[in-house]
């Protein structure tokens, strides 16, 4: 090609090969070079494809012609990748924590058997980060109805038991 050839830039206008090519003044004012509408698109359906996942898809169809097919294989799909949460306890973590060594036979757990026991019955704290852990330790060495029982039998930690005083309301589930 000539240097004085005439070309079509991608905006449709007509340049010398010589010269560097000057954008249209729509993308000069959207800031977008030759190249950026193909990465703007892919920005757009990235985009899309995360809010898509962010929000449920709704329950009513959004639309009378919308079929039900696909708003099935999308809840199905959304459904695969966010399962259902499990619902929150309605027990504090007092009334938590003593259910956990009333239902030990003696009385009384180390702090590892507190949180399975909690994990066994609770779903919800399977998906909870470290948090919760803190709330259970916080409890125990703060409220008075938790009292040390000595040390377990390997020597790591002690035992946890209920304070005699409220070990009977514990039994009739007031937590208070």
């Amino acid at each position: 090609m000539c240097s004085h050839e005439q070309t079509n830039s991608p905006e449709g206008q007509s340049r010398e090969s010589g010269e560097p090519e000057t954008p249209s003044a729509l993308s000069t004012v959207l800031g977008l070079l030759p190249l950026d509408p193909y990465r703007l698109q892919l920005y757009n359906y990235a985009m899309a494809e995360r809010l898509r996942c962010a929000y449920p898809p709704p329950t009513v169809y959004p639309h009378p012609y919308t079929p039900p097919r696909l708003a099935l294989s999308m809840s199905l799909l959304h459904s695969r990748v966010f399962p259902p949460e499990e619902p929150k306890p309605q027990h504090s973590y007092i009334g938590l924590i003593a259910m956990a060594i009333l239902s030990s036979p003696e009385a009384k757990l180390v702090l590892s058997d507190i949180y399975q026991h909690i994990l066994d019955n609770y779903p919800y704290f399977r998906s909870r980060g470290p948090g919760w852990r803190n709330s259970i330790r916080h409890n125990l060495s703060l409220n008075d109805c938790f009292v040390k029982a000595g040390r377990s039998a390997n020597g790591k930690g002690h035992y946890w038991a209920i304070h005699p005083a409220n070990v009977d309301d514990f039994r009739k589930g007031d937590f208070r």
